[in-house]
């Protein structure tokens, strides 16, 4: 059969097919990139994401989750030329802009590249690029923090609740856990979904302003400390020229003493000394137990701990915990905690687990209605606990230990 017998709409049509099939495979390839990366898997995550690049080299999304996996990963060099590159082909990305920053970030690790004000510049040409993007808020939030203009920091946090970055149901999450907290209290946070919603519900809602919110991670650093004094007028333990000094060093039983710990092993001094008027709290999300000067000193109220300058045989507080349990509206925290448009597989794969802890305080406490014999107040208990735990996004958690506390009331 010579060429000129076949039909050229026949042959154009398989070319187009060839193609199609091609766009399908390269969409596959990255859509299973895409799901291994959500599921914090990003070793698996990355070579998919490269051969996505490869096979479309004018993808610029692909190009920026490219480099946000390799940032992950800690492979900077590799992280900054796949930005870059997705920028070459699409400026106003601000994914891309967001990833560069956070890779130049000195804070996020030691590479010898890393700069903060290069960091400044593409933290600004992301929320130029796109007002939506909650990560890029995020990040300059911190970032606001650290260089001192209040308006822009607080600008970021509400902007996150805006786009809905911070979700409803982490909002309240958050407002249960400030609502019943000390008047002027200290409560010391764990990480990013305890720390940086309570803080948009200060600056948005106005919301128990009087509680000073302390991140321990962001206590390593020198600027945080000092943030905090001038934000909540926190007295500090060290003077002003000792932020700078202050290293880990090594402590008695060859551990690692942190800056960070170092600054909440002064606060609790003061606190034992009576130089410090404000009541300290911790946020039951906290590795109390990696904290200094803790044993015997806690006493559980709910969503957080009271910590006690002298130590106390008591470990909890039943008139707080009833409180805060009877505070709780079971539908508030219905729905997914990480905003659909969060770019962190940590929050992606842990955010919902949060929900857990609400579950665990109130069984926590219907358990105590049942060692006094209150009866009827543990099956209202249970029941909230049940209706919470069953609207989990990622399932129930607690049906187990709901039967059996149900077996042990007897009522």
């Amino acid at each position: 059969m010579s060429l000129r017998s076949i039909n050229p709409l026949f042959f154009f049509s398989i070319i187009l097919m060839f193609c199609s099939n091609c766009s399908n495979l390269d969409e596959t390839i990255f859509n299973e990139g895409l799901r291994l990366y959500r599921q914090n898997k990003l070793d698996q995550a990355l070579p998919f994401f490269e051969r996505a690049t490869e096979r479309d080299t004018n993808n610029a999304e692909a190009f920026a989750w490219l480099a946000e996996t390799y940032r992950r990963l800690n492979k900077p060099e590799q992280a900054v030329q796949a930005a870059r590159k997705s920028l070459a082909l699409h400026y106003r990305n601000s994914f891309a802009h967001t990833t560069l920053a956070d890779t130049y970030n000195p804070q996020y690790g030691n590479w010898a590249q890393a700069n903060s004000d290069t960091t400044w510049r593409h933290l600004l040409l992301a929320v130029r690029s796109d007002s939506n993007d909650g990560n890029a808020w995020l990040s300059l939030w911190i970032e606001g923090m650290r260089r001192g203009g209040d308006a822009l920091w607080k600008k970021a946090l509400r902007s996150m609740v805006r786009t809905k970055f911070i979700t409803p149901p982490l909002l309240a999450y958050n407002r249960w856990v400030l609502k019943n907290l000390p008047k002027d209290a200290l409560l010391f946070t764990n990480g990013d979904m305890d720390t940086y919603p309570a803080a948009a519900l200060q600056v948005v809602e106005g919301f128990r302003t009087d509680v000073a919110l302390v991140n321990i991670s962001l206590l390593n650093t020198s600027w945080y400390p000092r943030f905090i004094s001038r934000q909540y007028h926190v007295p500090l333990p060290f003077q002003d020229w000792e932020i700078d000094s202050l290293k880990p060093m090594w402590g008695q039983e060859k551990n690692i003493i942190t800056t960070s710990n170092q600054i909440v092993q002064g606060w609790f001094k003061q606190k034992e000394d009576n130089r410090l008027p404000i009541p300290i709290t911790i946020a039951g999300t906290v590795d109390f137990k990696a904290l200094p000067n803790v044993e015997g000193r806690l006493k559980l109220a709910g969503p957080y701990f009271l910590w006690l300058p002298q130590k106390s045989d008591s470990p909890n507080d039943t008139a707080l915990m009833r409180m805060n349990v009877e505070s709780i509206r079971p539908l508030d925290f219905k729905g997914p905690f990480a905003g659909a448009q969060d770019r962190s597989p940590i929050r992606m794969t842990s955010s919902n687990g949060l929900v857990g802890s609400v579950v665990w305080v109130v069984l926590y406490y219907a358990d105590i209605l049942i060692q006094a014999k209150r009866f009827p107040e543990a099956t209202r208990a249970l029941d909230m606990a049940e209706e919470i735990d069953k609207n989990c996004v990622s399932g129930r958690m607690y049906s187990k230990r709901i039967s059996e506390l149900r077996k042990a009331s007897g009522y």
